[in-house]
């Protein structure tokens, strides 16, 4: 079109820019707000400013929708909307609020508000109350959500199962299926992680359902399970999720290698307990104190000198001096003596 030096119009231009915005093209987008800055000729036009708002805001660049906001000169509802979509997108609910409040407070067509706007606010109100912990006011908020996606659910589940409201969160993630939105990894960690608290009690059984029901799993909700187990007792499933952990690729985070330590300690699989260890020591984690401390405990129930000198020397590689004269010192507790080295010469 360019080079058949056919000029674009009002029309035109926001729908390229929309197409930069779903495909998240920002250096594009920027640079046909560059070529229409520099005409001039579309400086007053609320469309074509819009656009703009909308794509920046979509590629997740607040800042440059917010100035390009403030240079619109007429702002009529559809600019509002599109700052205000904007804010909620990116996760920052206060600000879409003032927004709209501000609208309201100069006239900006707050009477001809469209029912998409009204629907964001919905869901900026969910979002703000979850994260404020307020419970009831979540619920009051998801209710007068007309068109439930799935961050809406995610929201008013998350703050039910950080309260204890389990059940009421179960019975949220079947109607969910129900109306055809599906949950992702976040609504599954969200739930699990609520659970965690409870396996610890006695309670694995909706948790083990709820995971076992779900086909993708995200890296934490493994781990949640693999740490539940571990505190429940139930070594074999701890075990066993772990090696399917291994098998899949998913990265176990110190919590989960802590639980498997232990439940090869509960069980006395030592031999599984050093194919383990080199799980760690190959991916780097074995850092982490609390990992090395779970060795130290399981090795340190027999009377192999071996383990601990190891141990001893893990840590002094890693420059953890105190770890590895208490590694020693603890040697010296249990009555482990060190052999004394022998030559063939």
């Amino acid at each position: 079109m360019r080079y058949d030096n056919t000029p674009p119009n009002h029309f035109t231009i926001p729908m390229i820019v929309a197409t930069c915005a779903e495909l998240l093209w920002l250096e594009k987008g920027k640079y046909i707000h560059g070529l229409v800055s520099k005409s001039g000729l579309f400086a007053e036009n609320s469309a074509v400013g819009s656009s703009f708002v909308y794509m920046y805001a979509k590629c997740g660049d607040m800042e440059d929708a917010s100035l390009m906001f403030d240079e619109i000169v007429v702002r009529d509802v559809v600019s509002w909307t599109a700052l205000v979509i904007g804010y909620v997108h990116n996760d920052d609910s206060e600000k879409s609020l003032e927004c709209l409040c501000e609208m309201h407070r100069i006239g900006g067509d707050g009477e001809k508000v469209n029912p998409r706007t009204l629907e964001v606010v919905q869901s900026s109100l969910l979002s703000m109350y979850s994260k404020c912990g307020n419970v009831e006011e979540a619920r009051n908020s998801f209710c007068q959500v007309v068109d439930k996606d799935v961050f809406a659910w995610t929201s008013v589940m998350g703050v039910c199962a950080r309260f204890g409201f389990m059940n009421e969160c179960l019975n949220q993630f079947w109607d969910m299926q129900v109306d055809d939105v599906y949950p992702d990894g976040i609504v599954v960690s969200c739930i699990l992680l609520g659970f965690g608290n409870s396996m610890m009690f006695g309670t694995p059984s909706p948790a083990g359902k709820l995971f076992d029901g779900v086909h993708e799993w995200s890296k934490e909700s493994w781990n949640t399970m693999v740490f539940g187990y571990c505190k429940m007792g139930i070594e074999g499933k701890c075990l066993e999720l772990f090696r399917e952990m291994r098998d899949l690729g998913i990265e176990a985070d110190s919590n989960s290698l802590v639980s498997v330590i232990s439940s090869c300690s509960q069980l006395g699989l030592i031999n599984l307990c050093r194919s383990v260890h080199c799980y760690i020591i190959k991916n780097s984690v074995n850092e982490d104190v609390s990992i090395a401390n779970s060795l130290i405990d399981m090795y340190g129930k027999g009377e192999n000198d071996g383990y601990y000198i190891m141990l001893s020397n893990m840590y002094g590689s890693m420059g953890k001096w105190d770890e590895a004269e208490r590694t020693r010192e603890l040697m010296k507790e249990r009555g482990v003596a060190k052999r004394a080295g022998w030559s063939a010469v």
